[in-house]
């Protein structure tokens, strides 16, 4: 953490308390692993091996859960209104680039927060939609009913910046509000010049009995309205053991690896030099010259490392490439399904609270627009599994056999459309037929 972040925590302390300090710290030091900003494992630095696994495993993870685009499906056709304006708005807010910064939020916090503006982002006729916001969680508290933990009654948003006129520090805090007596939320600004009191600046009313705000967690936490992230505690520690062995397993070859060259009784000198196309000669019938060499290869260390390693990935329900490399050519797509389960499993959690927070999004982005029909449908996810296309083919060849699917069902799972594919069958067949008459013509003319 750098000292700048340490002045400005200092600065909102006593505007926010110890707690948010504590909260930001913490995910700081999140954040900087999964960049490869880790401890340091070593004195010293030249010798420091870091293997940034977290960063590593947050990429990952990400890549699963939104490498591909997942589809939103709202009820009716897909050419119906409501459809081709969500559609819309999300092609306006770099659909798949908002849904990854907020899911590599979601895996440094825990939480993740989407902020909707009524307008603020041009679709591609330069029509006004309302803009998608991924706030930082780091900015971002909660607070809730106490005796309903999932009943969020207030956000707020809370940072420092530089004023850009005055060049002074200044803290800004937005509170979002809900009023029980109205149902509508109040959005309060304030800010701070250098540490002195709170000032308000503004207020509107939100008039929708649903916050401008929606968040989700990225992994279930339960008593919390708070998630819980990928790069937890004991992730961090089994990083920085890795780092520990690796930089040393890495100085112990830096300083042994090659041999050193001793002797006794040969030579008056103390130290001696000589080239490699040299020979020493010993007066000494006594004398003697040696090398000293490692009487190990590290390969206790090295598995070390490799068990390390393997306790890192498990605990991070994520699945370790180099472990699967014997074993890639013989693998069939059940073995994969099975290798891949606690993962899968992981992943299908993220999908499950992700697509509730995104079916939300779409619903308050219906009610904004004044939509007959503000149901957020449902998101469908693409099948992110490598698969044995020699299998699948055999599968869908049993099951059109048995008579269980139509030639149209099994075209679609290969990936092909149906209806371009008939008629080329069509045409290719009637081609075919052309091909036989005009033969069975020449035939039967002694041609």
């Amino acid at each position: 953490m750098g000292l700048l972040t340490n002045f400005r925590n200092w600065l909102l302390e006593p505007l926010l308390g110890h707690e948010w300090v504590t909260k930001q710290n913490e995910l700081t030091t999140r954040r900087d692993y999964r960049k490869g900003i880790h401890k340091q494992p070593i004195k010293s630095a030249d010798d420091a091996i870091i293997v940034n696994f977290i960063g590593l495993q947050v990429d990952r993870s990400v890549a699963n859960l939104f490498g591909k685009e997942p589809a939103f499906d709202l009820p009716g056709e897909s050419d119906a209104p409501a459809q081709q304006y969500i559609d819309e708005v999300w092609r306006a807010n770099r659909k798949q680039n908002l849904l990854k910064q907020t899911a590599v939020y979601g895996a440094e916090a825990g939480t993740c927060y989407m902020k909707i503006l009524p307008d603020g982002a041009l679709t591609r006729d330069g029509r006004l939609v309302p803009r998608l916001i991924a706030l930082d969680p780091a900015t971002v508290t909660m607070d809730a009913l106490a005796e309903d933990i999932e009943t969020v009654i207030r956000y707020t948003i809370a940072y420092a910046i530089v004023d850009q006129t005055t060049g002074k520090d200044k803290a800004i805090r937005q509170v979002t509000e809900h009023d029980p007596d109205t149902g509508n939320w109040i959005i309060t600004d304030y800010e701070s010049i250098n540490g002195a009191r709170w000032e308000q600046t503004n207020v509107q009313v939100w008039e929708y009995d649903f916050a401008p705000i929606v968040h989700w967690q990225n992994l279930p936490e339960v008593g919390s309205p708070y998630g819980r992230p990928d790069i937890t505690a004991d992730l961090i520690d089994l990083q920085d053991k890795i780092n520990f062995v690796s930089s040393n397993t890495a100085k112990i070859i830096k300083y042994h690896a090659h041999p050193k060259t001793w002797g006794r009784g040969a030579l008056s000198q103390a130290k001696v030099e000589w080239g490699v196309d040299e020979m020493v000669m010993l007066s000494d019938s006594n004398g003697m010259i040696q090398n000293l060499e490692m009487q190990s290869d590290l390969g206790s260390s090295l598995s070390f490392i490799r068990y390390l390693r393997q306790a890192m990935f498990d605990v991070a329900r994520s699945v370790d490439i180099d472990s699967l490399a014997d074993k890639l050519g013989s693998l069939t797509n059940f073995g994969l399904r099975v290798l891949y389960q606690d993962a899968l499993s992981k992943l299908e959690e993220k999908r499950g609270l992700y697509g509730e927070g995104i079916v939300e999004i779409n619903h308050r982005l219906l009610e904004l627009a004044g939509a007959p029909d503000s149901d957020g449908g449902e998101v469908e996810w693409p099948d992110i599994m490598p698969t044995n296309d020699s299998e699948v083919a055999l599968a869908i060849r049993t099951d059109l056999e048995l008579g269980l699917v139509s030639k149209q069902t099994a075209a679609g799972i290969r990936g092909y459309v149906w209806e371009d594919e008939e008629q080329r069958i069509a045409d290719e067949s009637a081609a075919g037929d052309n091909l036989g008459s005009a033969l069975l013509r020449t035939f039967s003319q002694g041609g």
